[in-house]
């Protein structure tokens, strides 16, 4: 998560100088970089926990939870969300789709998560 915080913060703060690590004399592209990467960057919020979440379902063994986490973060979510937002908000929808498809994958990985500890909870206490 703190590097999550990190990362959306660099975008935030330094779109350009980070713009210029792989761009070369590109007005336009530094021009559009800030507002691009302030769209963007808030998926680095998100990522650690989806990722996280993917790995601890794995390790307690709720593999279709974990299956369900994976596919809705690299295709399900993102894939519809990358076809429906540009139609409602243009370029605009082009970069909220993953970030918004990272956070609510983050919120189901994290039900998903707290229904196993309560389970398991549930289970050691009887």
């Amino acid at each position: 998560i703190l590097l999550g915080i990190v990362f959306c913060l660099s975008g935030e703060c330094l779109p350009v100088a980070i713009t210029k690590l792989f761009v070369v004399d590109a007005p336009e592209v530094f021009e559009a970089a800030p507002f691009a990467f302030r769209l963007f960057f808030p998926t680095f919020l998100f990522l650690g926990i989806v990722v996280n979440a993917d790995y601890y379902l794995q390790s307690v063994m709720k593999e279709k939870k974990s299956i369900m986490v994976g596919l809705m973060h690299s295709v399900v979510l993102s894939g519809l969300l990358c076809l429906i937002l540009p139609v409602l908000f243009g370029m605009n929808g082009v970069w909220l789709a993953i970030p918004l498809s990272d956070m609510l994958t983050a919120f189901t990985g994290l039900f998903f998560i707290n229904k196993s500890i309560t389970a398991s909870d549930s289970h050691t206490a009887s």
